[in-house]
């Protein structure tokens, strides 16, 4: 088969597993050898794609040879090993061979990788980076024992922390003192609050993990802190001449207009027109379009409103051309600099953040340094700086020879630096006259959040390379290697959807035609959606029944529910309401969302079958806390989250009652949940009294002796000296959490938690209070499998 870089643009349905699991299969039993998979690297996404990938490998070769299994089964494995055959015999040139040949080679090629699985190279993206930087840890300048740190937040916290405590501990960082202190002033000249200082720190350094910014903060980290000084001043320089000029002239109009004696009330729409265009850039100073009668002055020779003095009209007429020449040099001004002064004042919102990155960049490498931690976005850097700087890179040198084949799976979600390191493994292997291919969709682009960049398989599949290179860094070095790219680049489209019925195949054909023809100033859109972008009906398809159904959910909602059949309102309230309300667009939408559930269920549907999709992590959260509360049967990783079990969350208030026990709140909410969890009693309005004085009395100790009164003693004395991971397992035994509230999954996994951090991180209750303040939205007990 010559040299070929299959890019196959497949939309959801259309079977891209199924082809790339029958392009690996083709590829590991072309050879006679049964190690020739050793040749092959399978790359995809997620841990589940990859191990599904694996799955359709092994069962396609053992299937193959396997009589034992079921005839629909068989039929299907026979069929795919004919069209395996007649392929292989077409493109690599095998006349003689036949189905017996390869299933032989099927057998064979299955015991190698089982008696070998460990060099069976399916993975994702993250495991082989992992793989390249443990073999090379000391080209990569990485310790030989590191441990792969996942946990952004924490690290960019204490980074910031770091560099706070260097202010204030060294007389040697005065110019870093002196830039934190001035953008605090800033904050607090702009009426901002400058003690949100160490949080925007840490949200700005995330720039520093960011793949997508890579190049730029590279570029940047090349300044000093002096550099930037003088950065900011020029650019304040630059800034106050361009107010300057255009305030000079607004000004120098507004004199002259009262020199004449001219009051805005005699002038055309008074202060709305000429009078108001001059008078807006004196009162806030920002560029904007000349309004309709300030335009109608200038080009209409409209200056006068209605019954205007004949003296008046005769002094305005002696000093108009020269109004007319003050408007005309803002508008210069403004067509000539805007642009330039939208910039400037972009810019420097954040130079101070940006002149203190290379310190945050300092503190972060001192606290890997420190803990052996490496940030997994640290890989992906390190390969690059290697690999785009020598045109045979070393670290390939023996991965090359390894792999003959390079296959990549939801190619749109690869990010540049990704992309860039794979390259070269390509390049090699296309140069050897070896086959590869990559499989993506645009549409179906999620992971931008992580890097993931859509353009390159939207330029790859459209013969584009150029834009991938161009104006970049190392751009002449990237440009050969593309060049050996478009010998061999061939696209292709996988437009059958296998997965969905008629009417939803349908509906997204004619919904993303409309986008994509009514938005022609979106050129993105026109390349994604084009005329290849339509997905068709598999020959054979019976399937139908899909149904579209979109209801909207309004602020100042009203409480009744839809007629899902005609999509207009009934008379009918809510579930739970007894009157007519107004309701927020959050309740409105809970609600919406609870009625459907509610239908599906009535008509047949069982709960496996229905998914919420929600746009972002905290409305998933939103979401699942209700359905939990309305006790419905839902299984997600926002229904599991620890935060939202009672037990949990009880376990955390005497937490916090050990680490400060004055603090009010969370006695109160340490009795509340006892009763509620574990008394199984919700407060009615004396207890609630009896809570409420518990929780501000001066003496702690009533409130443990009213534990003892309900029943459990907790032995506050000793039990305030334990380790967490002890003290969480005495108050769990002492209260008998374990199956309350059939909440005992939650209760391990919090265990779970307990002890990784208390091994990992500190034995500290007040440390691990702040850890679960930041991390107790992503910590959740695991979804079971199916």
């Amino acid at each position: 088969m010559p040299q070929t870089f299959k890019i196959y643009s497949s939309s959801a349905g259309s079977g891209k597993t199924y082809h790339l699991t029958k392009e690996y299969l083709k590829l590991a039993l072309q050879s006679n050898n049964p190690a020739y998979y050793r040749s092959v690297l399978a790359i995809t996404f997620t841990n589940d794609a990859a191990n599904e990938m694996k799955e359709r490998i092994l069962s396609a070769l053992r299937q193959f040879n396997d009589d034992t299994i079921d005839p629909k089964a068989k039929a299907s494995s026979e069929a795919l090993l004919k069209d395996i055959t007649e392929e292989i015999k077409a493109e690599y040139d095998q006349p003689g061979t036949d189905t017996e040949v390869i299933r032989q080679r099927a057998r064979h090629t299955f015991e190698q990788i089982l008696y070998n699985y460990s060099e069976f190279s399916v993975s994702t993206i993250d495991a082989f980076v992992n793989k390249v930087v443990t073999a090379f840890t000391r080209e990569l300048n990485i310790p030989y024992n590191f441990e792969v740190d996942l946990d952004t937040t924490t690290l960019l916290n204490t980074a910031v922390s770091l560099l706070l405590d260097k202010v204030n501990n060294s007389p040697d960082n005065s110019l870093l003192a002196q830039t934190l202190e001035n953008y605090a002033l800033e904050k607090a000249e702009e009426g901002r609050s400058w003690n949100n200082l160490p949080v925007e720190l840490a949200g700005f350094a995330a720039n520093l993990l960011n793949e997508q910014v890579y190049e730029a903060v590279s570029e940047l980290q090349q300044l000093t802190l002096e550099d930037f000084k003088k950065i900011r001043k020029d650019l304040y320089r630059q800034k106050n001449e361009i107010e300057k000029s255009v305030l000079d002239a607004a000004q120098a109009a507004i004199d002259l207009l009262q020199a004449n004696q001219i009051d805005p009330a005699y002038l055309h729409q008074k202060e709305r027109g000429i009078y108001g265009f001059f008078q807006k850039y004196l009162k806030a100073f920002a560029f904007n379009l000349p309004n309709t009668y300030a335009l109608q002055t200038i080009n209409d020779d409209k200056w006068c409103g209605a019954k205007v003095p004949s003296d008046v009209v005769a002094r305005l007429e002696g000093i108009k051309s020269s109004i007319i020449r003050y408007f005309q040099l803002i508008e210069n001004i403004r067509i000539e600099k805007a642009a330039e002064y939208i910039l400037i004042n972009e810019i420097t919102k954040h130079l101070y953040q940006v002149s203190v990155l290379n310190e945050l960049e300092k503190c972060i490498q001192d606290i890997k340094r420190d803990t052996n931690l490496v940030h997994i976005s640290e890989f992906n850097k390190r390969i690059t700086d290697i690999v785009l700087k020598e045109p045979v890179p070393f670290i390939y040198e023996r991965l090359g020879e390894k792999y003959n084949h390079i296959l990549i799976d939801e190619f749109q979600d690869t990010s540049a630096l990704q992309w860039n390191n794979l390259l070269p493994l390509i390049e090699n292997s296309l140069a050897s006259g070896y086959f590869n291919m990559a499989v993506g969709d645009a549409k179906q682009a999620i992971y931008r959040w992580r890097g993931g960049d859509m353009d390159q398989i939207r330029h790859l599949y459209k013969r584009n390379t150029r834009a991938l290179y161009q104006n970049r860094k190392h751009e002449d070095l990237l440009a050969a290697r593309y060049d050996t790219l478009d010998l061999s680049l061939t696209p292709a489209d996988l437009n059958t959807n296998f997965r969905s019925t008629a009417e939803i195949i349908q509906f997204n054909n004619a919904f993303f035609q409309f986008v994509s023809e009514t938005n022609p100033e979106y050129p993105m859109l026109q390349s994604i959606y084009d005329e290849n972008f339509k997905q068709d009906l598999p020959s054979n398809a019976t399937r139908t029944g899909g149904h579209i159904q979109v209801l909207f959910a309004q602020a100042e909602d009203q409480n009744y529910r839809y007629d899902l059949d005609t999509c207009q309102r009934t008379e009918q309230l809510f579930a739970g309401y007894e009157k007519p309300e107004i309701l927020s667009f959050q309740e409105s939408t809970l609600q919406l969302i609870m009625q459907l559930i509610q239908s599906a269920l009535q008509e047949g549907y069982d709960w496996k079958d229905i998914a919420v999709l929600c746009r972002t992590n905290r409305n998933s959260r939103l979401v699942a806390g209700f359905l939990k509360e309305q006790k419905f049967d839902i299984i997600s990783q926002d229904s599991l989250s620890l935060q939202l079990a009672e037990v949990i969350n009880l376990i955390i208030a005497l937490f916090r009652v050990f680490n400060r026990p004055n603090d009010t709140l969370a006695r109160s909410e340490a009795m509340y949940l006892v009763c509620k969890v574990v008394l199984n009693r919700q407060p009615d309005n004396e207890l609630t009294q009896q809570i409420a004085t518990l929780a501000n009395c001066a003496d702690n100790q009533l409130f443990f002796d009213q534990l003892r009164a309900f029943g459990y003693d907790l032995q506050e004395k000793e039990t305030g000296n334990l380790s967490i991971y002890e003290l969480t397992e005495k108050i769990i035994r002492v209260f008998g959490l374990l199956g309350k509230n059939n909440e005992s999954e939650y209760i391990f996994r919090f265990l779970d938690v307990v002890l990784e951090y208390s091994l990992n991180q500190s034995n500290n209750l007040n440390n691990f209070l702040e850890y679960w303040e930041t991390h107790k939205e992503k910590l959740s007990s695991n979804s079971p499998k199916n």
